[in-house]
């Protein structure tokens, strides 16, 4: 609760700096010719589940893209949302770390899972 008592004055740093780190990586998943799937995580794509993998990623990069937008908005319009927009990355990586670690782990390890419980504690310690 102290973000939203603005005792952290510098809180909205953290969350443009995450926007920024959202805008970033979905514009990759989403302009990349392979969304990442090969080039950084090393899936295979030659058969026909290998498009609709790419495709998938590219949707993700296209919600984070659009999140990190609405951090940047948030971190420079509407700062008294500061929390909210923490709380939502809390529960998104959350939920991400759940998967990776407990309930659906994939076959190879994801290249993005260590950034995902960076974010992950960079929130709680912010919250």
């Amino acid at each position: 609760m102290l973000i939203l008592r603005q005792k952290h004055k510098f809180a909205w740093i953290v969350l443009l700096i995450i926007g920024l780190v959202n805008i970033g990586r979905g514009l990759f998943h989403y302009l990349a010719p392979d969304s990442g799937a090969h080039s950084v995580a090393g899936m295979e794509l030659t058969t026909v589940e290998g498009a609709n993998t790419v495709y998938l990623l590219a949707i993700i990069g296209a919600i984070q893209f659009v999140t990190g937008l609405l951090f940047l908005l948030i971190a420079l319009v509407e700062r008294k949302l500061v929390l909210v927009a923490f709380l939502y990355t809390f529960l998104e990586n959350l939920l991400v770390f759940l998967l990776n670690f407990v309930f659906k782990q994939p076959a190879n390890p994801v290249p993005g899972r260590f950034a995902n419980i960076a974010e992950l504690v960079i929130t709680l310690v912010a919250i």
